[in-house]
């Protein structure tokens, strides 16, 4: 119950941060359209993390701290994510 929580409350932060970003580079800018069009490589990190850790999870390390069967995809990779 606790992973839920942390996930959703990073999920939240990860949509301030989109939103902040935006604000930063619409005032850099002064253009809504050129700031969204730089914003628009975000989704490709995406794109390339969440392939990156369903490969780990398929071929990775099996026993992690005593767990077997590990899911990667923590919070902490989460927050670099974000970053």
């Amino acid at each position: 119950l606790i992973t839920i929580d942390v996930f959703r409350d990073m999920g939240i932060a990860f949509a301030f941060a989109l939103v902040g970003i935006f604000f930063v580079l619409r005032w850099q800018t002064a253009s809504s359209g050129l700031a969204l069009i730089i914003m628009s490589a975000i989704p490709l990190t995406i794109i390339g993390i969440m392939p990156g850790f369903w490969l780990m999870n398929q071929f990775g390390e099996r026993w992690i701290g005593g767990a077997p069967d590990p899911v990667l995809f923590t919070a902490t990779a989460m927050i670099g994510m974000i970053a």
